[in-house]
């Protein structure tokens, strides 16, 4: 009987201590932070991406290939992916595999969301262009790979061709 009793005591003595706890919290304001919990800080909302600009103004005239081989000179598939570019006057040349992930690039900013988005686009309905997008379809020991160039030209078929073709050559010396 005893300790029945000292139990329901301690238990009306428990939910005081909660009840003025709870009392005294609304009148602190909010809730304070232990000593091993960090700061708080404000939460500040994320910027909303744009999409690339699919309305770019082309350029009516399209240079010459410059000469020079992609592949001397340069020590890795990256440089070699930058010659390429600059031969054929191209702002960013990326290669994707065929399920979004980024293979090697040229540079360039975009180069990991070209690589996700275009490779997707290109799995889904393989069209050559998007926007400022070219989209070559590659193969390379038998892994489908996907070409993305980044341009404001308008590139012709045969000039696409040539560009897969030397895209072919460094997949080979590289890999």
């Amino acid at each position: 009987m005893i300790i029945l009793t000292l139990v329901v005591i301690l238990a009306i003595i428990a939910a005081a201590m909660l009840l003025f706890r709870a009392r005294s919290r609304k009148r602190e304001g909010p809730r304070q932070n232990f000593a091993y919990q960090p700061e708080l800080r404000p939460v500040f909302p994320l910027a909303k991406r744009t999409a690339p600009e699919t309305n770019v103004p082309v350029s009516p005239v399209l240079p010459p290939v410059k000469p020079g081989n992609v592949i001397d000179g340069q020590t890795t598939i990256n440089g070699s992916l930058r010659a390429l570019a600059v031969k054929y006057s191209l702002d960013q040349f990326t290669i994707a595999t065929s399920d979004g992930l980024l293979f090697a690039s040229s540079g360039g900013t975009s180069a990991y969301e070209d690589a996700a988005q275009y490779a997707a686009l290109y799995a889904s309905s393989p069209t050559d262009e998007s926007g400022d997008i070219v989209l070559i379809g590659l193969t390379h020991q038998g892994s489908d790979l996907v070409g993305i160039a980044r341009t404001t030209l308008q590139i012709p078929r045969e000039r696409r061709r040539m560009i897969a073709e030397e895209t072919q050559v460094i997949l080979n010396w590289w890999l």
